[in-house]
């Protein structure tokens, strides 16, 4: 027996637990430390790399890196990690069925995940930067994403041309006017975002956005759609937050 320890994203104990849990003998005892679980067990840690929304598992001997991946090979600066994006479709509750878009999409690491980790039928990637659209083609590439399952398209989100309740569960990383964005500029993309959404949205619809911009989504989203669920995060010195909204 050793010690296995696995680092999470800071508020995202529960998810990573949903996964873990059902893998475990009841009997295992289980610590969380701030964003650390840990437990004894005779297995490797090769035998955790299932834990998708995890960052990392090590024991004495070995460390895995569970936020790489190797079909990542171009990456952008705002960019999340794919532990984060799977955080995220966790969330969203996807199903084989399901639509789901992406119109701030950067490298496409959440539609990516959305399709190789959670099997959506289909992956809408949308942004304003041609670079990006451009990254996600690479990354798309490298995971043998099949053309059919996914559409890129080069769009500011006030723009985007989509079919009137088309979609699913739209999962996004909004601008947060830190490392991307100004604050003045978000106002305006956060309500043409909101105005959109609720066009495109299927009735019940879940939309699980990533953003720090927590009085903004507030303003611009509580009275268009119904709040599920707000996880606080602490993610590299920013305290950004999870919504989970439903449409009325």
């Amino acid at each position: 027996m050793s010690k296995i320890d696995i680092t999470i994203i800071q508020g995202t104990e529960e998810i990573v637990l949903k996964q873990l849990s059902p893998r475990l003998s009841p009997s295992v005892e289980l610590h969380t430390k701030v964003s650390i679980i840990s437990f004894e067990s005779d297995r490797s840690p090769a035998d955790f790399q299932f834990l998708k929304t995890a960052l990392s598992v090590t024991d004495q001997h070995v460390s895995i890196k569970l936020y790489q991946r190797n079909w990542r090979v171009c990456m952008l600066a705002a960019g999340i990690n794919p532990s984060l994006a799977c955080v995220m479709c966790e969330l969203a509750q996807i199903t084989p069925a399901d639509s789901v878009l992406d119109p701030f999409c950067g490298g496409g690491t959440i539609p990516i995940s959305a399709l190789l980790y959670y099997q959506a039928r289909l992956a809408i990637a949308s942004d304003i930067s041609s670079y990006s659209t451009a990254c996600v083609r690479k990354n798309a590439i490298a995971a043998n994403i099949s053309p059919d399952k996914l559409i890129v398209i080069h769009s500011d989100v006030k723009d985007l041309k989509l079919g009137v309740t088309s979609i699913d569960k739209i999962i996004t990383n909004l601008p947060f006017g830190i490392r991307s964005g100004k604050h003045v500029d978000n106002e305006r993309v956060y309500s043409s975002f909101a105005n959109n959404a609720l066009k495109w949205l299927k009735p019940e619809g879940l939309m699980v956005i990533l953003s720090q911009e927590t009085n903004l989504i507030h303003h611009t989203l509580s009275s268009k759609f119904t709040l599920v669920k707000d996880l606080p995060l602490f993610i590299h010195g920013l305290r950004p937050h999870i919504f989970v909204f439903r449409k009325k």
